[in-house]
């Protein structure tokens, strides 16, 4: 008998926020998130919601370079903050990872 690895997905929205400290929130950023997680892997992607343009995505990428390490902020979830790292792919979505 042939077994599948079992699947769980989250898709839905969500919020990168860079911190200083404790009390200071640098930038915060909207964005359409899928989690995926299979046989204990946790793998995701995003993009910002809407779709940067022009000046905003040059501050992105200059958000991104300053500090790649964000708190990911899921809505509506009891510990829905987790520490993340944030690359951006060649075609302009997120790859977060856990540090």
């Amino acid at each position: 008998m042939r077994q599948t690895a079992a699947v769980d997905r989250y898709s839905g929205p969500a919020r990168l926020e860079w911190w200083a400290n404790a009390s200071t929130c640098l930038a915060t950023a909207e964005i359409d998130l899928t989690v995926t997680v299979q046989d204990a892997t946790w793998r995701a992607a995003a993009g910002p919601a809407p779709p940067l343009q022009g000046e905003e995505r040059a501050g992105w990428s200059l958000l991104l370079e300053f500090s790649p390490y964000a708190t990911l902020v899921l809505p509506g979830a009891a510990n829905g903050r987790i520490e993340v790292h944030v690359e951006q792919a060649d075609d302009g979505h997120l790859v977060l990872s856990v540090p």
